[in-house]
């Protein structure tokens, strides 16, 4: 049984041991040239049972306006939130996920910082595999 990070996790000085970065490698500061757009789908509920819970979203929202000035993300986890399916041997898996998306400045460093999320993330859920 997966239990939320916010009940076995102590809150170190970033979220989800996200390192310190360089803000002016990553962050947009203008509206104007070529940015990734990296959306995030993070699932809320996985087979009935609670994977990220309100905390572990607001810790996220905050860890990525902290970064990167802002995202846009679903608010609640009644409305909206998407609904997956995916086929697991012989039965299909549905599942309830927020989503987030933030606009980074097009570098290899914008790559590094959402692989590296996508690890620590992983890490802290113990068995959910993100895709970047």
């Amino acid at each position: 049984m997966f239990t939320s990070f916010t009940d076995d996790f102590v809150l170190r000085s970033r979220p989800f041991n996200q390192p310190v970065i360089d803000l002016n490698k990553i962050k947009v500061r203008t509206l104007s040239g070529f940015v990734y757009r990296f959306t995030l789908v993070i699932p809320v509920m996985l087979e009935g049972e609670r994977v990220f819970s309100e905390v572990d979203r607001t810790l996220l929202r905050k860890l990525l306006t902290e970064d990167f000035g802002g995202c846009t993300y679903t608010k609640d986890v009644n409305h909206p939130l998407f609904e997956g399916t995916y086929q697991m041997e012989n039965e299909v898996v549905i599942n309830q996920n927020a989503m987030y998306i933030v606009y980074a400045l097009q570098n290899d460093d914008s790559i590094t910082y959402f692989r590296t999320l996508q690890k620590n993330l992983e890490t802290y859920t113990g068995e959910i595999h993100f895709a970047l």
